[in-house]
C-alpha cells in the first residue's frame, strides 16, 4: 500500500473541495484505492468534543480491510459547515 500516494490524493481533493460533504468525498476517494486499502468495513465515532461556543469537533475512524483512516471534522454549529482538521492513515 502506497500511503504517501493516498495521503497526497486526499490532501489535494480536500483542498479543492469548496463545500460539500467531506466524509462522503473521502469515502469516494478511498474507493479509488480499493486494491490497496481493501473493502470498506465500517465507520465509528471515536470522540465528540466542543472547541468553543461556535465549533465542535468529531473524530471518526473509517475502517478498511488493510488500514484505518482517522479524521477530525470541525463543524461550525450555526452554519453546519464542516472542515477537515486532520487525518491519519495507518
Amino acid at each position: 500500500m502506497n500511503i504517501r500516494e493516498i495521503k497526497l490524493a486526499l490532501t489535494v481533493r480536500l483542498m479543492n473541495l469548496n463545500t460539500g460533504n467531506y466524509l462522503l468525498t473521502i469515502q469516494e476517494l478511498m474507493q479509488n484505492f480499493a486494491e490497496q486499502v481493501g473493502s470498506f468495513i465500517g465507520s465509528k465515532v471515536l470522540n465528540n468534543g466542543i472547541l468553543d461556543n461556535e465549533h465542535s469537533i468529531q473524530t471518526l475512524a473509517l475502517q478498511y480491510e488493510n488500514c484505518t483512516l482517522n479524521i477530525d471534522l470541525v463543524q461550525h454549529n450555526a452554519t453546519n459547515s464542516q472542515y477537515v482538521n486532520r487525518f491519519e492513515l495507518f
